[in-house]
C-alpha cells in the first residue's frame, strides 16, 4: 500500500473518535448535561449549529493559520504555517529565513512533513467529510426540517465534501472515496482510487450540490454559505486541474515506484476534450454569476487610481473588501483581529506595525508586469536610477498590490521608506514589500476580520481562456 492511502487510512481511523467528540461539544453545554448526536438531529435548530460545525472544519483560506480545532493531528499536534507560502514561488521571499517556504526553498520538504510544511488542514479535512456525510445521513430524520431545508443541507454538505476532495486531489492525486460514516474502526477500510475516479467523485458531488441549491438564498448573516454557483465554481476549477498537462497525461512528471500505479497520479492518457470540459464548465459559471449579483468590478474612473485613492481601486475592493461583487463564496470563519494576531502578524512586514515575517517582492515578479500603456518596459540588466520612477508606470494593478519606497502602506505609514538601511526594510532582498492581501483597516491598531475569497468571478474568465 503506497505511503498516501496509510497516512489517510490512519486518519479515517483517528478521525472517527475525534469527531464524535465534536458532535458532542458543539453546542454549549448546561453544567450537568450531556448532548449526543441524537440531539443535533432532534431539531433544525441543534442542526444548523452543526452544519456551523462543517463550515469551521471544511472552509479553505490561503491565510497562515493557528487555530488547533483544525490543525491539529491524531496525536494533537498542532501544525502553524509561518509566513505564506509565496515565498516558495518566484513572487516573493519571506522576510524571515524561518518561514516555511525556506523549508520547500532548500528542498527539505519530506512526505512525513508535507503536513506540518504546508497542507495543515489535512486531519480537519477528512474530519469535515465526516461530519458531511453524518448529515446526508441524518438529516431526513430532523422532525422540523422541510423538505426545502433537509435539500439545502444535502447541498451544502455535498459542496464541503467535494471541496475536501479536491483539496486532497490537487496535492496528492487519486485518494480513497469515504461517501459514507464509518462507524467503527474494523469498518474503516477505504482503498485509494484513481486520479480518473477521485475526479469523477468531486464532479458528481458538485453536480448535485448544484442541483440540491438551485433556489436557494440566504439573508446577510449567512453570507459565505454555499451557493449553486460555489458548487458550479469548484467544478470549474477541478476540470482545469484535470485537464492540465500535470494530470492529462500517460507520462507523469515522476512516476510511482510501480509504474502500473501512475493512474493514481494522473489519467494515464491525455484526452484533448477535457479541455473542452473545463471550458464549458468555466462558461456555466459566467452564465449564472448575474442571477446570484456576482459581477466584475469596473468603476470606469477607479480603474487608474491615484496613490492616495489606492484603496479606491477597483482591483484593491475586489481582494479587500469584503462581500464584494466579485465574490462567489469566502471563508468567513473567524472573526476580526489586529496586527498581532492571526493571519496578520504573519504576512505584514516586520518594522511596519509587526514582528514576524511579510513577503518582499521579487524583480522577477516585478519585471511580469506591463505599463499603462500595455506595454512591456525595459529594465536594465545592469541597473539604473530610475527604479521609483519607473515602478509609477507600471499597471495600476502592481500599485495596488506592492509598496515601494515612497508610496503608501496605510493611514499608520503613509509614506514608507524601503532603501538598504532604512526601518522599513528589513530583510527586504528585493526592495518592495507585497501589501496585496493587507487591508487598510488595520493601521492604528485596528482589527480586521481575515475574510479571503475562495473563488472570485474574475477567475472564470481566466479559465474559459485558458
Amino acid at each position: 500500500m503506497n505511503r498516501i492511502a496509510i497516512v489517510i487510512i490512519i486518519c479515517l481511523l483517528t478521525g472517527i473518535s475525534a469527531c464524535d467528540k465534536s458532535i458532542d461539544e458543539f453546542l454549549d453545554k448546561a453544567p450537568g448535561v450531556d448532548l449526543v448526536e441524537d440531539d443535533i438531529f432532534s431539531r433544525r435548530l441543534n442542526t444548523e449549529g452543526y452544519v456551523s460545525t462543517l463550515y469551521q472544519f471544511g472552509m479553505v483560506s490561503i491565510f497562515p493559520n493557528r487555530d488547533p480545532l483544525v490543525t491539529s493531528s491524531p496525536t494533537g499536534a498542532t501544525s502553524a504555517l509561518i509566513g505564506t507560502l509565496s515565498g516558495a514561488t518566484d513572487e516573493s521571499e519571506n522576510q524571515q529565513i524561518f518561514g516555511f517556504a525556506n523549508v520547500w526553498n532548500s528542498g527539505n520538504v519530506q512526505s512525513n512533513s508535507i503536513i506540518s510544511n504546508e497542507d495543515t488542514r489535512y486531519f480537519a479535512r477528512w474530519k469535515a467529510i465526516r461530519i458531511a456525510n453524518i448529515l446526508l445521513e441524518r438529516i431526513d430524520e430532523v422532525p422540523d426540517a422541510d423538505t426545502t431545508y433537509r435539500k439545502q443541507v444535502k447541498g451544502e454538505a455535498l459542496f464541503i465534501r467535494a471541496l475536501q476532495n479536491f483539496e486532497t486531489l490537487k496535492r496528492y492525486g487519486g485518494f480513497p472515496i469515504v461517501n459514507i460514516r464509518f462507524k467503527s474502526a474494523d469498518s474503516a477500510i477505504a482503498p485509494r482510487s484513481t486520479f480518473e475516479e477521485s475526479v469523477n467523485a468531486i464532479i458528481k458531488d458538485c453536480d448535485t450540490a448544484a442541483f440540491n441549491l438551485k433556489n436557494v438564498t440566504y439573508n446577510t448573516s449567512q453570507t459565505g454559505r454555499a451557493t449553486r454557483l460555489a458548487a458550479l465554481a469548484l467544478k470549474s476549477r477541478t476540470l482545469l486541474y484535470a485537464a492540465s498537462p500535470i494530470f492529462n497525461t500517460g507520462t507523469p512528471y515522476l512516476s510511482m515506484t510501480d509504474p502500473a500505479n501512475n493512474n493514481l497520479i494522473c489519467y494515464s492518457n491525455f484526452d484533448a476534450n477535457r479541455w473542452k470540459l473545463a471550458a464549458d464548465a468555466a462558461m456555466a459559471v459566467l452564465v449564472e454569476a448575474p442571477s446570484f449579483g456576482v459581477s466584475l468590478i469596473d468603476v470606469p474612473t477607479n480603474r487608474n487610481p491615484t496613490p492616495a485613492a489606492r484603496s479606491q481601486g477597483n482591483y484593491w475592493i475586489a481582494w479587500e473588501q469584503r462581500d464584494n461583487d466579485e465574490i462567489i463564496i469566502a471563508d468567513k470563519t473567524y472573526g476580526p483581529s489586529a496586527t498581532f494576531g492571526y493571519p496578520w502578524y504573519h504576512i505584514v512586514p516586520n518594522g511596519l506595525n509587526s514582528f514576524i515575517t511579510g513577503n518582499s517582492v521579487t524583480h522577477t515578479f516585478v519585471s511580469k508586469y506591463e505599463d499603462t500603456l500595455g506595454n512591456v518596459p525595459f529594465w536594465n540588466p545592469a541597473g539604473d536610477t530610475d527604479l521609483v520612477r519607473k515602478y509609477g508606470q507600471l499597471d495600476s494593478r502592481f500599485k495596488q498590490s506592492v509598496a515601494y519606497n515612497r508610496s503608501r502602506w496605510n493611514a499608520q505609514f503613509p509614506v514608507i521608506e524601503t532603501f538598504i538601511g532604512a526601518t522599513q526594510t528589513i530583510n527586504n532582498p528585493g526592495g518592495a514589500w507585497m501589501i496585496k492581501h493587507i487591508p487598510e483597516g488595520l493601521a492604528n491598531g485596528g482589527s480586521v476580520a481575515p475574510s479571503i475569497a475562495l473563488y472570485r468571478l474574475n477567475e472564470f474568465y481566466l479559465n474559459y481562456a485558458e
